[in-house]
């Protein structure tokens, strides 16, 4: 079967028309629901080594920088006391061909991106991006 899904980040990030993109400051918390659907019973999943037994499904997040995609941020999650953890993989309950909500808060990016600091008002040229 295969998985369908949708993922919002739907708190946190804003639209910048002088970026021409989203935009979330390193302290600034974001938040992710996600829409999951299995249609059909999967048992097993093909993987280099052949066939393995499917014992869970997680979601998990992390950055990607736009012009190194394989360099990949981590995400952090505050507590309600603001203090801040590692962010670990949610572990989701599939009920097959139900959809699964799922919403992950306050997770914000593990560092900056790189020459992200104005000039004269306006964006840095050699901003760099998450994606």
């Amino acid at each position: 079967p295969i998985p369908h899904y949708r993922v919002d980040a739907d708190k946190g990030f804003n639209f910048s028309n002088a970026d021409d993109a989203f935009v979330c400051q390193k302290k600034n918390h974001f938040q992710i629901t996600c829409h999951i659907q299995l249609l059909g019973d999967a048992q097993f999943v093909k993987t280099a080594e052949g066939f393995q037994k499917i014992s869970s499904f997680h979601l998990h997040f992390y950055g990607v920088k736009y012009d190194c995609p394989t360099q990949t941020i981590r995400v952090e999650q505050s507590q309600s006391d603001r203090s801040k953890k590692p962010f670990h993989p949610v572990l989701v309950e599939l009920v097959n061909s139900q959809v699964t909500k799922i919403t992950v808060g306050r997770l914000h990016f593990s560092e900056t991106t790189s020459n992200n600091m104005r000039k004269k008002g306006k964006p840095n040229p050699e901003q760099r991006y998450f994606q």
